[in-house]
């Protein structure tokens, strides 16, 4: 076998052993940004390097740690594909700088402190060679995800839903899989965005009627609860983000009903949390299950007339 030769220019680790696709094995791509997570980031690692399939590159950004993080990461080097360690502009800019380094058909985001089953890439291989076309312009593979308290107290399934179904657009961002052919022809993360530019991108790309987009009910991900995003402090950045995003797809009225319906829903979730605690997300997920079945004649998302 031969050895992964190593080179470190500045803060930039890269194997020399390039990888590639093959036949219906795709090479895949698998992007770690981190920042400060020396209690999280070995257990996203071995999720990665624990899959059952194996053609998989692995990309870590880190932010530049403090931390016992890049201490952690270095133990892995002779399995990692290339790492950086530098200050960067934000999550999103970490995420762009790892897509600019893959060389993967097919790309995922596993930020840490989350941690993919062990046959999560094997399950949307699968799906991919199922679904792929002949000079496909791009392919998108969104599966379901548990999420999970950190003491693991709470743990519940959280599916992705169509955007032309009822209630508010639930996008699984970790369990989502993205052929390269699509950042290449919409491109990758607007910077412009500090908390949404997931959202946006996804938008973007359901907008394009040449890409394409599977929705898997099989649980892909174990995503950690709790993020920045989900602060309450971040309620009206994203409001504002949100609502610029949707602007582009659908008229001012819509848009306004569909911001005061998600802004008192974050309200009454957020002040429910601080008395009950974790165990609200449960009665998150009954509260908005209702809510959406009264909603259903008020229903905005749907993008195109056409089904997906």
């Amino acid at each position: 076998m031969t050895n992964r030769l190593k080179q470190q220019e500045n803060n930039l680790i890269f194997d020399d052993n390039l990888k590639y696709s093959i036949d219906r094995e795709p090479l895949v791509s698998i992007i770690t940004v981190v920042l400060n997570s020396e209690k999280y980031i070995d257990k996203t690692i071995n999720s990665v390097l624990n899959q059952t399939y194996k053609n998989c590159e692995y990309i870590i950004i880190d932010g530049g740690s403090t931390d016992r993080t890049i201490e952690i990461i270095k133990k892995y080097e002779d399995k990692i594909d290339y790492s950086i360690s530098e200050i960067d502009s934000g999550i999103y800019d970490a995420m762009n700088k790892g897509i600019c380094l893959a060389h993967g058909h097919i790309i995922g985001i596993l930020n840490s402190g989350d941690f993919y089953a062990n046959d999560t890439v094997e399950k949307v291989i699968n799906t991919y060679n199922l679904n792929k076309r002949q000079n496909d312009f791009g392919l998108v593979v969104i599966g379901a995800m548990y999420r999970f308290s950190e003491n693991e107290e709470v743990r519940f399934k959280q599916n992705s839903n169509k955007f032309d179904s009822c209630g508010p657009i639930v996008i699984n961002h970790p369990a989502t899989f993205v052929t390269c052919s699509v950042y290449n022809n919409i491109g990758s993360f607007n910077l412009k965005y500090r908390i949404s530019a997931d959202y946006d991108f996804i938008l973007r790309a359901y907008h394009d009627e040449k890409i394409h987009f599977i929705f898997i009910d099989d649980a892909l991900t174990n995503m950690l609860m709790g993020g920045f995003s989900e602060k309450f402090s971040t309620i009206f950045t994203r409001l504002k983000e949100r609502f610029h995003i949707r602007g582009k797809y659908i008229n001012v009225s819509e848009n306004i009903n569909n911001s005061c319906y998600w802004l008192l829903r974050k309200f009454i979730y957020h002040l429910l949390s601080s008395i009950i605690g974790y165990q609200i997300f449960i009665i998150k997920i009954l509260f908005t299950c209702q809510i959406n079945k009264l909603r259903k004649k008020y229903f905005f998302y749907k993008i195109r007339n056409n089904e997906k």
